[in-house]
C-alpha cells in the first residue's frame, strides 16, 4: 500500500492537464482581454503553439517513463500476492497416498546402499569426461557459430531493451510525432491543415475522433468516486500538502523564474508567450492519469482522490494565478 500511494503522489505531482484547460482559457482570453483583441487569430495561433510545444514533453515521457512506472506498480502487487498457508501449502506438497512417488521413495530406502554405489560410479563417468574434454584442443569457432552468437546476442539486447523502445513508438507517441510532422513540413501542412486542402477532411475526422476524449475521462474519473473521494486512502495531512505543493508552491516557483527570464531578455516579449507559461504551471494534474490507474489496477483510489482534490481546490487557485499571470505579462518591460 505504501509504495501505491508513492507512485500515486508522484505520478499526480509531475503530470499536469497541460492542454486542455489552458486551451480554454486562451480561447476566452482572445475575445475578452486586451491587448489579445487587436489581434486574436494571431494571439491565438501562438497561445496554440505555445501550449503545444510546452505538452509535448509531458506526452513523450507519460508514455514511456510513466508507462514504466505504472507497469512496475503492476509487478510490485503481484510480488506481493499473499503467500498459501501451511495447511494449502502441506496439502499441496504432500503427495497422494499409494502414489508411484511414495512407492519408489520406499525402494530407495530399502536399497540405499545400492543407490550410493551407483552415484558414486556416475561421478567417476563424469570425471572422467570432464578430464577428457578438457585435454582436447580448443576448436576455432566457426563462421556458423558466430553468426549464431551474433543472432544470440541481438536478441538478448532486445530482451533488455526492446520494451522501452516499442514504448517509445507507442500509439500515443507516434501521432505526436506524426502530427509534428504533418503541421511543420509547408507541403503536408497545405494538404491537410489548411482549409483548402484536399485531405483537409483527414483534419476534421482526427478533430471529431478526439473530442469526446475529455468527455469519457470525466466519466471515468466520475466512476471511480462513485464511493465519494476517501481522503483516508491517502491521510489528509498528506493530501494537503500535495495540494500546497502542486497548486501554490510550484506556480509560485514557476512564476519566479518566469519573470527573472523575463526581465533578463531570456524570452520572448510576447505577452502570450508569458501568460501561458504562467497559466501551465498552476492547472491540476492530468485526467489520463485516472484512466490508467483503472487499467492497470494501481491506485484505484489513491490517484482519483487526489484528483479529486486538485479540481476542486484549484477552482480558486488556478484563477488566483490566471489573474496574476495576466497582469505581468501586460505589463510595459
Amino acid at each position: 500500500m505504501k509504495s501505491e500511494l508513492t507512485r500515486s503522489c508522484v505520478l499526480t505531482l509531475v503530470w499536469t492537464n497541460c492542454g486542455n484547460i489552458p486551451w480554454m482559457i486562451v480561447e476566452s482570453l482572445v475575445k475578452h482581454v486586451k491587448p489579445f483583441t487587436d489581434d486574436p487569430d494571431g494571439y491565438y495561433m501562438r497561445g496554440f503553439s505555445y501550449i503545444n510545444i510546452y505538452g509535448l514533453p509531458y506526452t513523450l515521457m507519460l508514455w514511456t517513463v510513466g508507462y514504466s512506472y505504472f507497469v512496475a506498480g503492476v509487478k510490485t502487487e503481484k510480488r506481493k500476492s499473499p503467500a498459501p498457508s501451511d495447511e494449502e501449502a502441506a496439502v499441496t506438497t504432500q503427495p497422494p497416498p499409494h502414489s508411484g512417488s511414495d512407492v519408489e521413495l520406499r525402494r530407495v530406502a530399502a536399497g540405499a546402499p545400492e543407490a550410493e554405489t551407483v552415484a558414486t560410479a556416475a561421478e567417476a563417468a563424469s570425471d572422467q569426461s570432464a578430464g577428457l574434454v578438457a585435454a582436447s584442443p580448443a576448436k576455432a569457432p566457426s563462421k556458423g557459430n558466430l553468426w549464431w552468437r551474433f543472432v544470440g546476442a541481438t536478441l538478448a539486447w532486445w530482451e533488455r531493451h526492446g520494451a522501452a523502445i516499442l514504448r517509445l513508438c507507442s500509439p500515443q507517441n507516434a501521432s505526436v510525432i506524426i502530427g509534428l510532422v504533418i503541421g511543420l513540413v509547408p507541403f503536408t501542412n497545405r494538404l491537410v491543415v489548411q482549409d483548402a486542402g484536399k485531405l483537409h477532411f483527414v483534419w476534421d475526422i482526427t478533430r471529431s475522433l478526439g473530442s469526446p476524449c475529455v468527455t469519457v475521462s470525466n466519466i471515468v474519473l466520475g466512476a471511480s468516486l462513485s464511493r465519494g473521494p476517501q481522503a483516508s486512502s491517502v491521510g489528509r495531512a498528506l493530501l494537503a500538502a500535495h495540494v500546497v505543493l502542486k497548486l501554490v508552491v510550484a506556480p509560485a516557483l514557476s512564476m519566479a523564474v518566469a519573470v527573472g527570464a523575463k526581465w533578463a531578455g531570456l524570452v520572448p516579449l510576447d505577452p502570450m508567450f508569458f501568460f501561458v507559461m504562467g497559466v501551465e504551471s498552476a492547472v491540476p494534474s492530468a485526467v489520463v492519469l485516472v484512466m490508467l490507474s483503472q487499467v492497470f489496477q494501481v491506485g484505484r483510489t489513491t490517484i482519483p482522490t487526489i484528483q479529486f482534490w486538485h479540481i476542486i481546490v484549484s477552482l480558486l487557485t488556478l484563477t488566483f494565478w490566471t489573474v496574476l499571470s495576466l497582469k505581468i505579462a501586460t505589463l510595459q518591460w
